[in-house]
C-alpha cells in the first residue's frame, strides 16, 4: 500500500540541500507527508498550510507522516509545531507518525505531551500502512479504490 501513494491527489514535492518531503491528499480528508533526511522548517510550514487548507474544505482531517527516514530536524520545528498542534488538535481525527529516529521520536513525544493532540506513533512502515487502511475503512464514502 505504501500510504496509498497510487491514490495521491494534489501531490507536491519539496527538496532542500538537507532533506526531501512529499505531500499529497488521499480521499477528501486525509493528508500524507513523506519525508527523508533532515527536516527543515520550510517543509513543515508547507505541511501546515496544506493541513489548514484541507481543514477549511473538509472539516476534521487525518494526517499520516512517514518519517522513518528523517534523521533529525531544525530546533525551530518543535517550537513551531507545539502551539500549532495545541491550536488545531480538535481539527485532527488523528496524527499518525512513523518514526525511525530516537531524536525525532523524542521531539514528537514532547509536542504530543505539550499539545494533547491525538498523535499516534508507529515503528514500522507496515503498521503505519495498516493504520491508514483502517482509518480509511472507517470512512467508506471517501475510501479510494485499490
Amino acid at each position: 500500500m505504501v500510504l496509498y501513494a497510487s491514490q495521491a491527489e494534489e501531490r507536491e514535492e519539496l527538496a532542500s540541500a538537507r532533506g526531501r518531503t512529499v505531500l499529497y491528499r488521499v480521499g477528501r480528508s486525509t493528508l500524507v507527508c513523506r519525508s527523508e533526511g533532515y527536516a527543515v522548517l520550510d517543509h513543515v510550514e508547507r505541511m501546515i498550510a496544506r493541513s489548514e487548507a484541507l481543514v477549511a474544505s473538509a472539516g476534521i482531517i487525518e494526517v499520516f507522516h512517514d518519517w522513518f527516514e528523517v534523521v533529525g530536524y531544525e530546533p525551530s520545528i518543535r517550537s513551531r509545531m507545539t502551539p500549532w498542534a495545541l491550536k488545531t488538535r480538535d481539527l485532527h481525527r488523528g496524527v499518525h507518525i512513523g518514526i525511525g529516529s530516537r531524536i525525532v521520536q523524542m521531539g514528537v513525544s514532547m509536542v504530543r505531551i505539550a499539545s494533547g493532540a491525538p498523535v499516534f506513533v508507529y515503528t514500522s512502515a507496515p503498521s503505519l500502512d495498516v493504520a491508514m487502511a483502517r482509518a480509511l475503512q472507517m470512512r467508506p464514502s471517501i475510501l479510494p479504490p485499490r
